[in-house]
């Protein structure tokens, strides 16, 4: 269960991206956040996975706050998120099975394991055929699969997906959804931000609008 109490993150400016949210996700939810471009949604995201740290209030998961886990304990539980985010694009030189792999190298899994993983991965999201080839050779719902591919490889227990489906095309974005929804049918919590909530209106369990950075409307 993820906890956020009287969660704030104010940058320079100031700009307040988040004000006084509180919002409890509990494990195994399919939630949507939704709001305008600004709103504040992946600055929520990022101080949830613990890549920022908040202005005040605390991120909680399973009753243990964030924000003490220290230097040490931050990369642990980093890996309980698997992320697609708008700002970790594939890296283009890199072939699609090294992308995949970069979150198990980077926690120490040996290669020849890591690439079996990455080899069940990419079959699961349809991409068996092109783990040799540079992400710019795919198309952009391939790109996409690829994406979830690297956020699940590792097996976590919450995925967080910021717009997947934005700037695809209906059978691409359906193909996307689908995969989220069955990621999610295999005990994994799904926070995923989107504008085009009817793709997303047969899968999601809940539903949260962000406004200017306050929480103003929480619908299940």
């Amino acid at each position: 269960m993820i906890r956020c109490e009287k969660l704030a993150k104010i940058y320079p400016g100031p700009v307040a991206a988040l004000v006084d949210v509180d919002l409890t996700i509990p494990a195994g939810q399919f939630l949507l956040v939704c709001g305008h471009s600004g709103a504040g949604k992946t600055t929520l995201f990022r101080l949830i996975a613990g890549l920022e740290t908040p202005t005040s209030g605390t991120v909680s998961v399973n009753e243990h706050d964030v924000a003490r886990l220290g230097r040490g304990g931050l990369p642990y539980y980093r890996r309980r998120f698997g992320l697609v985010l708008s700002d970790a694009p594939l890296l283009p030189q890199r072939t699609v099975a090294e992308n995949v792999a970069l979150p198990l190298l980077l926690a120490g899994v040996p290669r020849r394991q890591a690439f079996e993983r990455v080899a069940l991965a990419l079959e699961r999201v349809g991409l068996a055929g092109r783990a040799h080839e540079l992400p710019p050779t795919l198309s952009g719902g391939e790109q996409q699969r690829a994406a979830i591919a690297r956020a699940v490889v590792h097996r976590p227990s919450v995925v967080i997906a910021d717009e997947p489906t934005a700037q695809l095309d209906h059978d691409s974005a359906t193909e996307v959804v689908r995969l989220l929804r069955a990621f999610h049918a295999a005990g994994v919590t799904m926070i995923i931000a989107t504008h085009d909530e009817a793709l997303f209106s047969s899968v999601a369990q809940r539903r949260i609008v962000l406004a200017h950075g306050r929480l103003v409307e929480d619908a299940r």
